[in-house]
């Protein structure tokens, strides 16, 4: 997290150095307009609506701890796979915040990843819907995939790290790390799970006093 809130500046001599020969600094600015140009439409939310998320990310100060807030405010939501069809009365992404939230707060992936996207959006911030599969990780290198797996989620981009999947559907954790590379190998190689490294042993803990157990009875 202390990485994603992070300041990133653009820097072209370092982005020249480690990334030059696969696309030039342009091309990366080119392609960081083309992400707000299409993930960042003008999204039009009611007055109800913007005090709303306004009270949701009152406590945030950055872009990354306001995706946070929405995301854990949705979780608080009920998930439904029966959340009944949508109201016929849904124009555009305005009514459907709206119905979703005030009148009909629960549903299943789908509905939450669309409204945390609309929000996200709504907040500034870059935001995508993605369909795919949410797919148990197993040590055996092969995995059979169902169509119960299927599941939506959303992304946000963040400038300087790039996209970063949210979890917003109640009942569901994120399964995304966050942390650095780096940040990772160092686990990896604690839990003896690089060649050449072996499991940290645990620290000894103290054994409970069972005399002190029998007493507090």
């Amino acid at each position: 997290t202390e990485f994603l809130e992070a300041e990133h500046v653009d820097n072209e001599a370092i982005w020249n150095k480690v990334a030059g020969e696969l696309y030039s600094y342009e091309e990366l600015l080119a392609h960081r307009d083309r992400i707000y140009q299409y993930y960042l439409p003008q999204t039009s939310i009611s007055a109800k609506m913007q005090a709303y998320l306004q009270n949701v990310t009152a406590d945030a100060d950055s872009d990354v701890q306001k995706l946070k807030a929405i995301e854990q405010h949705l979780q608080e939501l009920a998930y439904s796979d029966t959340p009944g069809a949508l109201s016929e009365q849904i124009e555009d992404a305005e009514d459907y915040l709206d119905y979703f939230i005030f009148e009909n707060p629960y549903g299943y992936c789908s509905h939450f990843s669309t409204a945390f996207v609309l929000m996200a959006r709504a907040e500034g911030i870059p935001a995508r819907y993605v369909h795919g599969y949410r797919i148990p990780v197993e040590q055996t290198g092969r995995t059979t995939i169902t169509s119960d797996m299927a599941h939506a989620w959303p992304e946000a981009y963040i400038e300087g790290v790039g996209w970063i999947a949210f979890e917003p559907t109640p009942g569901y954790k994120r399964v995304t790390s966050w942390k650095t590379y780096a940040q990772k190998q160092e686990e990896m190689a604690a839990a003896g799970m690089l060649p050449g490294t072996t499991p940290t042993p645990e620290e000894p803990q103290d054994a409970p006093d069972v005399m002190e157990k029998e007493e507090g009875r």
